[in-house]
């Protein structure tokens, strides 16, 4: 979340003709779920007093208290809520990392009696079909 503010941040510094990146994308739509969903559970009531849509259906002296109690006593709810915006671009930024972007452990190969570490990659290549370099077994 503080990756994509700093991103809106930078963008108002540099000026509204800077192109808008995925960071700012995303805090935008997820800034614009939370205002739906707490204006979705508020309830506006006579004499500026609002009301929580929950069960207990609490009461307020404004909106603005309503959507503070909202934010900190349903907070479960609303991160839900934003889940469901943000699995979208979680998604998207895992399927563009490549898939052995980690460095993984070697992986022990028995070969003719003895044992060689080879790494994951390399076994990965080879069921694959890519090239492997040195197969494990051959030596």
């Amino acid at each position: 979340r503080m990756a994509a503010a700093r991103a809106i941040v930078q963008r108002e510094r540099l000026g509204s003709d800077a192109p808008e990146g995925p960071l700012e994308k995303e805090a935008r739509e997820v800034e614009a779920a939370k205002q739906r969903w707490i204006e979705a559970h508020t309830e506006e009531l006579e004499n500026n007093e609002a009301r929580c849509r929950f069960p207990h259906r609490k009461r307020f002296r404004s909106a603005e208290f309503v959507h503070k109690h909202l934010v900190n006593k349903h907070a479960e709810v609303l991160d839900m809520e934003l889940l469901r915006v943000y699995t979208p671009y979680m998604r998207s930024v895992y399927d563009c990392e490549p898939p052995l972007a980690k460095p993984l452990p070697l992986v022990p190969v028995e070969a003719g009696g003895s044992v060689s570490y080879v790494p994951f990659a390399d076994l990965f290549r080879e069921v694959e079909g890519g090239p492997a370099g040195a197969a494990p077994g051959a030596g």
